[in-house]
């Protein structure tokens, strides 16, 4: 006897949410015991939340299973035997269906005597090509400015020590006593396009290190071959008393700088009376690098004082702007009339839901125009549908493109298309047309710099209309034969 039996199958898609991370205290030495809290909510229900404890490197050094006590998920991490440096908490949560979450760097946990402070966060929001600047003096001392590649949320730790805690001196100069360790989540660290560090001191400091201040810089340390190299470009702001780098990737950073010596520790009024003796001022010398390619708008150098007189009322410009001249240098590349001498493209859209697109363009005397990239919209009331990204593509001389896309029913009269045209990025030109699908096939809409034709798209109406128009004829036909016949 057959037997149909009707089942219900579930399949959940939704993953749970981690609410909050909190790890006390932020900061320690080995031996301390460090509380993790989590809340997690799940609408069918947490399964398991596991803390993991990782090395900067993301190495796991503990896997916590976090117990679920008056609505939080809690556990301890006992950091005995742990050298010193920062750590990472990463958070895993699991539902009853198998889906999981994680949240990178979740918190950090500065283990070390001389952690001074520690910052963190875990949704930090980054827009492509935008600046961001985040300061966090207050609990580190230092102003990060970071800009991606792409649009992202991000995740940031940021600690400051007194002491180096890579247990590694740099050659040939001497620590003044700051360091920051600036960790980021993978994907962010793979998207920086740049980022700029400011690590603020006080004038005390370098008195009690005993350090030129002019010669202190930003040092980074390299974790492949474990040693602190100075960043280029970098450079100090002696008046507002900051050391400053330009990076594309975070590790451990340090300000160092050359001692000063027995011959050089001179006061000022010393220093001009000695000068005026020999009817000359002493002014300290500096050499300067050629200035850096311009970023963001900024350009960078880095200048060093020479010979013995360190004695100067203000040191030579290492930041400058070069807006004005970017934006005139690409005034000239970026000109379309000046790139393409013709260009021309043709859309039909057919009754099988596509539209078939070709452009033509010629290039100004034949000849190369490098990076060029054509995107394809069509706009219907207040809603825009990109098509299609062409590109990057080279075009010397004739070029012809042909695309085929997907635009479905229609079920508007009048569209928009809209074809935009970018050089490196940039966009140079923009091309509109608007489709009338009633109008299309009678007006035939094309023209020397882009055209449409719409074809197959009688709307309901039009075709009610076609219908009676044929019926009548019909009738008309059979009344005529008719009257013949009569």
């Amino acid at each position: 006897k057959n037997q149909t039996e009707l089942r219900s199958v579930w399949l959940d898609a939704r993953f749970p949410t981690i609410n909050s991370v909190n790890v006390s205290p932020s900061n320690g030495t080995a031996g301390t015991i460090f509380n993790i809290t989590v809340n997690v909510t799940d609408d069918i229900g947490v399964d398991s939340v596991i803390a993991y404890v990782q090395m900067p490197d993301e190495t796991n050094i503990a896997a916590i299973t976090l117990g679920l006590s008056n609505g939080l998920y809690n556990g301890t991490w006992n950091s005995s035997s742990r050298a010193k440096s920062t750590y990472i908490v990463d958070i895993v949560a699991n539902n009853t269906f198998g889906n999981s979450k994680e949240k990178e760097n979740g918190k950090g946990i500065a283990l070390s005597f001389y952690a001074r402070g520690i910052f963190v966060n875990s949704s930090v929001n980054l827009v492509k090509g935008s600046s961001l600047v985040l300061n966090v003096t207050n609990q580190t001392n230092t102003i990060l400015e970071l800009v991606s590649n792409l649009n992202l949320s991000s995740s940031i730790i940021v600690a400051e020590y007194s002491q180096d805690t890579e247990d590694v001196s740099a050659s040939g100069v001497n620590e003044l006593g700051r360091f920051v360790h600036i960790i980021v989540d993978n994907v962010t660290n793979r998207n920086i396009s740049y980022a700029i560090i400011k690590v603020y001191y006080t004038d005390a400091e370098v008195t009690a290190a005993n350090l030129q201040e002019a010669t202190l810089r930003l040092y980074k340390f390299n974790n492949v071959t474990s040693t602190w190299n100075v960043v280029s470009p970098s450079g100090v702001n002696i008046t507002d008393n900051y050391v400053w780098a330009n990076v594309t990737s975070f590790s451990s950073f340090g300000i160092y700088g050359t001692a000063v010596s027995s011959t050089t520790v001179v006061t000022e009024e010393e220093t001009v009376a000695s000068s005026t003796s020999r009817g000359e001022p002493c002014i300290a010398q500096w050499d300067c690098s050629e200035w850096s390619e311009c970023i963001n708008e900024i350009q960078t150098r880095t200048c060093e004082i020479i010979g013995t007189c360190q004695y100067y009322e203000e040191a030579p410009q290492m930041i400058r702007d070069c807006k004005i001249e970017v934006e005139e240098k690409e005034k000239d590349i970026f000109e379309f009339d000046e790139l393409i001498e013709s260009f021309r493209f043709d859309s039909v859209i057919k009754e099988d839901g596509n539209m078939y697109t070709t452009i033509n363009m010629e290039s100004k005397e034949g000849k190369p125009v490098e990076g060029l990239e054509i995107e394809l919209n069509i706009n219907y009331g207040k809603s825009t549908k990109v098509l299609d990204h062409i590109g990057p593509f080279d075009v010397e001389g004739e070029k012809e493109v042909t695309r085929v896309n997907e635009i479905g029913s229609l079920s508007e009269k009048e569209y928009e298309l809209n074809l935009k045209v970018y050089k490196k990025g940039k966009r140079i030109k923009e091309f509109k047309k608007t489709i009338d699908l009633d109008k299309s096939e009678e007006e035939g809409l094309s023209g020397a710099t882009g055209g449409v034709v719409a074809v197959g798209g009688l709307n309901k109406g039009s075709k009610v209309m076609l219908l009676l128009a044929i019926i009548i004829l019909f009738l008309f036909t059979i009344m005529l034969k008719e009257e013949k016949r009569w």
